[in-house]
C-alpha cells in the first residue's frame, strides 16, 4: 500500500526500482551483504507514479541452517507526514520569530511617531487660526501622515498576530489621491 503498487504489481518489481538512484541503491546492498543487516536506514523512495516516499527501513538477513541467504526481512515505515510535520513546525516557528520583530520595530516606530503626532497638535493648538493657513496645513498633514504611520504599524502588529482578519471596506480614491497630493507637491 505504501508504494502503491497492488500485491501482483509488487511481485514484478525490483527494489533497485524503488530507489530513485542506482548507486543509492547498491550501497544500501553492499551494507546489508557486508552486515547481514540494516538498522533504521531514512531513505527517499519511489512509489508508483514516481510520488517520493520517505521511509525508515530495517533489514535483516533470513538464513537456513547453513547460513545459506534465504532472503530478506524488511520492515518500512512512512516518515513522509513526520516530514511534513517538521516543515511546518520550522516554519512556524520563522513566522513567530517574525512576528517578535515586527513587534520590536513597532514598538521603535511608535515612540517617535506618538512624540511627533503629540508636538504637531500642540503648535496646531497653539498656532491656532491666526497664523500662516499653509502652515496649519502643513502640520496638520504631517499629523495625519503620522496617525497613517501608527495604522499601518498596528496592521503589521495585527498581522504578526494572527489577529488580522480580511477587511473589505469602500474607499473614496478621490480622498486617497486628495491626501497623497501634498506629499507628491513637496518632494
Amino acid at each position: 500500500r505504501l508504494f502503491g503498487f497492488t500485491r501482483e504489481e509488487r511481485l514484478g518489481v525490483s527494489w533497485e526500482a524503488l530507489f530513485p538512484k542506482p548507486e543509492v541503491y547498491r550501497r544500501w546492498m553492499e551494507r546489508l551483504n557486508r552486515d547481514g543487516q540494516d538498522r533504521q536506514s531514512v531513505v527517499e523512495l519511489i512509489a508508483k507514479g514516481g510520488r517520493p516516499v520517505s521511509v525508515s527501513m530495517t533489514c535483516t538477513s533470513l538464513r537456513g541452517d547453513d547460513q545459506q541467504l534465504l532472503g530478506w526481512a524488511a520492515v518500512i515505515r512512512d516518515l513522509t507526514r513526520e516530514r511534513q510535520l517538521h516543515q511546518t513546525m520550522v516554519k512556524t516557528e520563522k513566522l513567530s520569530a517574525m512576528g517578535q520583530l515586527v513587534a520590536g520595530i513597532a514598538h521603535e516606530l511608535n515612540n517617535p511617531l506618538t512624540g511627533i503626532r503629540s508636538l504637531t497638535q500642540v503648535l496646531i493648538g497653539e498656532l491656532g487660526n491666526n497664523s500662516d493657513p499653509q502652515l496649519l496645513t502643513d502640520l496638520k498633514e504631517v499629523e495625519k501622515a503620522a496617525g497613517r504611520c501608527q495604522g499601518i504599524i498596528n496592521n503589521l502588529l495585527d498581522f504578526s498576530k494572527g489577529a488580522m482578519e480580511s477587511k473589505v471596506q469602500m474607499m473614496d480614491l478621490n480622498e486617497v489621491v486628495e491626501k497623497t497630493l501634498p506629499f507628491l507637491k513637496s518632494a
